[in-house]
This record gives C-alpha cells, structure tokens and sequence, in this order.
C-alpha cells in the first residue's frame, strides 16, 4: 500500500552511510561563514531524523561554537559552564582566541571528570578529587588502580568547532578534539564524519586560488599592499625599481 507524501530520493543513508559535518572558514575580510546540517542519528542510526537540531551555539557576543559527536547531551551545559568561567574570570568584555580555548577546555575536562564520577564513584559517594586523595586508603591499591583506569577512560564523544573574533576584529577558527584545542591559522576547518570530504574540497579550493593572487608583483608600499590579506614579497629586481623611482 502507497503512502500520499514527498517522494524519497535515495540517499546515502538509505545504504548505511550516514554523515554529518560543521564547516568554519574565514573570508579575506575577516568574516566567518558557518554551515552544518541538522540531522540527529540517534542509537548508531537506528533512528534518525533531518532538520531537527541546531548545531551551531552562541558562546558570548563575539564567539559561536558548533559541535558534532555522537554524544552531544552535554554541550548545553558545557557551553553554560564555558560562558559563566569567562564572566566570572575577565568580565564582560570581547575575550580573545586564547581566553575562549581554556574557558572551553576547562568545560569540557570538566564535564568529563563529573561523568566519571557519576558513572563510577557516586555509588561511593566519592568524586574525582576525593578520590584521588582518599581512593588508594579506602579501595586498596590494586582496585584503586583498577579505578582509575575506568576513570580516565570515560569520554565525551562530541567536538567542537569554535569560531569568532577577538578585541581587534580578527576572526578565529579553531576545534576541541577530545577536549584537546588545535590551532590552525589556515582559516577553515571542519569536524563530524564528513569533516575529510569538507576539508578536501576547501583546502583544494582555497590553495588553487593564492598562487593566482599572489602571480602579482608587490610593492609593500601602496595603501593595496599594506590591506593584502595575502602579502608577498617583491623579487630583487623589483626592489631594484623601487630604489630607483626613490631616487628619481
């Protein structure tokens, strides 16, 4: 029996290939262009559902983060956590790059130690720094090495993709693998299943266009040159030039 409805086109999903992807770049002139899809898989794919979620989260007024993971259950509360160690730490101000990676960083580790507690010490009515401090005397230290091992291997299966601008306008892309920041000035990046296509397809897109850009011999003195966002540097006879127009 044939259901009314839009019809499905096949897709990759159809075929067990799900994909899910957050994309940040940075445009010549300082902009920051975001993109991601809004599918939630929910039990490995079992269900899954299309425009449902919103990936992309303001941090602060200048700084958004976008995440992908399979657990995403606490990026609420470790964006909550990040904003408010910012607020208390420096203020309301713009923060830079530097202060919004340790804010997030601290969430995330954060976040990690209160789900081990709960997953392994809470029956004990322990947590993490209790235990480190009073576990080898109360567990004996076999099972407290045992312990700890199941502590540190508690995780939070979600990414972040962190983007903004700083005081002097200029904008900021970088991720939070595991808790861990990865600075790359290249201007873009990606993370979710589809982040290598994503990565791919921008870095051959953005390589192909600066030998182009940069073909043109620069001065370095004009007002053009001072605003390149791309500088390069004049070969010899060019410097030869410009010493004599100088000179002339």
């Amino acid at each position: 029996m044939l259901l009314a409805g839009r019809r499905h086109s096949p897709c990759p999903f159809d075929w067990g290939y799900g994909m899910t992807v957050c994309i940040g770049a940075k445009d010549h002139g300082e902009n920051i262009i975001l993109a991601s899809d809004h599918k939630v898989n929910v039990h490995g794919g079992e269900f899954t559902a299309d425009d449902t979620a919103l990936k992309c989260k303001p941090l602060t007024a200048t700084w958004d983060v976008m995440h992908a993971g399979n657990d995403i259950t606490l990026v609420p509360p470790i964006l909550r956590d990040a904003y408010e160690s910012l607020l208390t730490t420096y203020g309301d101000r713009v923060y830079s790059r530097t202060e919004v990676s340790d804010a997030v960083v601290g969430a995330y580790q954060r976040a990690v130690m209160k789900r081990a507690a709960q997953l392994y010490l809470a029956v004990y009515n322990m947590d993490v720094p209790m235990f480190l401090r009073d576990g080898v005397q109360y567990f004996g230290e076999s099972d407290a090495a045992l312990m700890r091992q199941r502590l540190e291997s508690v995780v939070v299966d979600c990414d972040f993709l962190v983007c903004g601008h700083d005081a002097d306008r200029r904008a900021h892309v970088f991720s939070l693998d595991r808790g861990v920041a990865h600075f790359l000035d290249i201007g873009f990046w990606a993370i979710g299943s589809g982040a290598r296509l994503a990565l791919s397809s921008l870095t051959a897109r953005r390589l192909g266009r600066i030998p182009r850009m940069r073909s043109e011999i620069c001065c370095g003195e004009c007002e053009r040159c001072r605003n390149c966002h791309f500088p390069c540097y004049p070969t010899q006879e060019r410097k030869n030039e410009i010493v004599h127009e100088r000179a002339d």
